[in-house]
């Protein structure tokens, strides 16, 4: 009985956790370039909440996306203006993700 409720407990927590898919931005992008850091959340299943922020090396926010995720994508993108690592955070049912980005000059 016990086991069965641990099984059950722990399905629903993956189901959570698998119920927003999200886009991985880019590890090095160029300063400057348009829609270098590119972020995106697309609903599978389950709960829909999510939030997106992006963050400028100085810790500004320059992103903020909320809401519900649909079947199809929803994307949206920064131009990073600074050099610098751009902080990503997506906050959705049951877990927080966090991913860098190295803003560059690339010369030219």
């Amino acid at each position: 009985m016990v086991a069965l409720a641990l099984a059950v407990a722990a399905s629903r927590a993956r189901a959570a956790t698998q119920s927003i898919r999200v886009k991985v931005p880019a590890v090095r992008v160029c300063t400057n370039t348009i829609g270098g850091i590119k972020v995106g959340v697309r609903w599978l299943g389950g709960p829909r909440r999510y939030r997106v922020r992006v963050y400028d090396p100085n810790g500004k926010v320059v992103l903020v996306r909320r809401g519900l995720a649909t079947r199809t994508w929803k994307r949206w993108a920064v131009r990073p203006t600074l050099g610098g690592t751009y902080r990503t955070v997506y906050t959705l049912p049951g877990r927080t993700v966090r991913y860098r980005t190295q803003s560059l000059g690339c010369g030219g």
